[in-house]
């Protein structure tokens, strides 16, 4: 698969573009509709699902992604993913079974009747898991409008499920969520009968002993990788939405509610531009390593270094500016006092994104062990900064620790992945993207000594104008990627 390829390029910006769109609507909806209770509600009904997707089904996620290229190839792509969905309803049945148990025992606080739960709970890992996972594979395949439109037909449904469910029932998070689920499931059954045509089945039918097992899907191969990846992703789980919990504790739900909305605000900007990089050049990437030795390995992980971190150092400085500005456009007037968290959302995602480039070099090796110390160093830092910043500054506090538990789990990575691989981290590009990002500081400087409070035109206006110097200075620093396929 090729980096230049200018039509595909397009596609997926257009499509991402498009799927921002209905994302910022989406929120401000969810947003107006809920208050900051129930917003506060939703972020822990969406943590508790969050946990049991990244322990349980991510890691072999991972895997199915890793090796859906292989298995397009060899003819096996059906017999595995048919496996991989009887994994993910034993998943959502425990789940069902866990979820009894602690919300009956009120363990999580959550205020949510039990079957509404499990339904949520279970509902989303089945159905957001094969949507998203055959969506992915539309894409590895090259069937990139296809994809684009799985993705924006998904999030288009959530909108008109969602809002017709919180307006026509009651304004509860319950009601959101399920409309999300219908969502899922609508559109999993479009993109299934896409990838048929584009994944043909070459091998014959299988004898019945080799249907879904456990036994399958926990080999020795697919159990090495995933078991890691696993104690990963709890830990990281703990960094990025344990910390809910403990705000929860801390202060209470309505706080959760504030805090959580205005940082995923500065989130969500940097998320953007993860997911468009990412549904790009990851099968690029995952094309490049499989089946190929630790020098090719260490190649396209250079690659993608050089395009993805001094874009990401970009676009931070970016974030940092439009967050605040953005989020009076994407929320409620009830989350308008806390714009400065959006900043911190931004800044913190970043860091988070050069942590997930470093990850991809033990995906590269399949050998996700060095990645679990990390993880344990981030979310200990975390959790123990957020008990003692939190009762200093409820919201300010709470933003610091996040930082900080992401920026030391972030160097202990780094330090595991390059005795793991020799690569080459993109020093100088990333200094020179700090350089491009600089001019960006003074705009709301300047905004705020021109404009004190901006109305909608003249923050759109700002915002404008600062995407467009983004987008100059990002195809300055990513033409000799696309134009060559690598910096040296």
């Amino acid at each position: 698969m090729k980096l230049h390829n200018p039509r595909q390029i397009i596609i997926i910006g257009l499509g991402l573009f498009s799927q921002t769109v209905l994302g910022l609507v989406a929120f401000r909806l969810v947003t107006t509709f809920l208050s900051p209770a129930e917003m506060g509600r939703y972020w822990l009904i969406v943590s508790v699902t969050t946990a049991f997707a990244m322990i349980l089904i991510n890691p072999l996620g991972m895997y199915v992604n890793r090796r859906l290229a292989e298995w397009k190839a060899a003819g096996s792509l059906w017999h595995n993913l048919e496996r991989y969905w009887g994994y993910l309803a034993a998943v959502a049945a425990a789940s069902a079974v866990i979820l009894f148990l602690l919300n009956r025992g009120n363990i999580l606080g959550l205020r949510v009747n039990t079957l509404w739960l499990i339904a949520l709970v279970a509902g989303s890992l089945l159905f957001n898991t094969a949507n998203v996972t055959l969506a992915t594979a539309l894409n590895f395949f090259g069937e990139r409008w296809k994809f684009v439109l799985a993705n924006n037909l998904t999030d288009l449904c959530g909108i008109v499920f969602s809002v017709g469910l919180v307006y026509f029932f009651s304004p509860r998070a319950e009601y959101w969520l399920i409309g999300q689920i219908a969502a899922y499931l609508c559109i999993a059954a479009f993109a299934y009968r896409w990838l048929k045509p584009a994944a043909p089945q070459f091998a014959a039918p299988r004898p019945a002993s080799e249907h879904f097992s456990l036994k399958g899907i926990f080999s020795s191969t697919v159990f090495h990788y995933a078991w890691p990846i696993s104690i990963s992703v709890g830990l990281y789980w703990i960094q990025i939405q344990g910390y809910r919990f403990a705000l929860s504790h801390i202060a209470d739900i309505k706080a959760v509610g504030f805090f959580a909305t205005s940082f995923a605000v500065g989130v969500s900007i940097m998320s953007a531009f993860d997911s468009l990089l990412s549904q790009f050049y990851q099968p690029v990437f995952y094309n490049d390593v499989a089946n190929s030795d630790q020098a090719r390995q260490a190649r396209a992980w250079e690659r993608y270094a050089d395009f993805y971190c001094p874009a990401t150092v970009l676009l931070c400085a970016f974030g940092i500016v439009a967050g605040p500005l953005l989020l009076p456009l994407m929320t409620g007037t009830q989350f308008h006092a806390f714009a400065w968290l959006a900043a911190w959302g931004a800044l913190t995602e970043s860091v988070r994104m050069i942590n997930s480039t470093y990850g991809l070099v033990a995906h590269a090796r399949l050998k996700m062990r060095p990645t679990i110390t990390p993880g344990i160093t981030g979310a200990a830092a975390t959790i123990l900064a957020v008990v003692f910043l939190a009762r200093w500054n409820i919201f300010l506090g709470t933003a610091i620790a996040l930082l900080l538990g992401m920026l030391l789990g972030t160097f202990h990575l780094a330090f595991n992945m390059h005795r793991l691989l020799s690569v080459r981290f993109p020093a100088k590009r990333c200094l020179l993207a700090l350089l491009w990002a600089a001019p960006l500081g003074l705009v709301p400087v300047a905004a705020r000594l021109k404009i004190p409070l901006p109305n909608l035109v003249q923050t759109a206006v700002i915002f404008l104008i600062s995407g467009a110097y983004v987008l100059l200075a990002q195809w300055t620093l990513a033409k000799p990627c696309l134009t060559a396929g690598n910096v040296r």
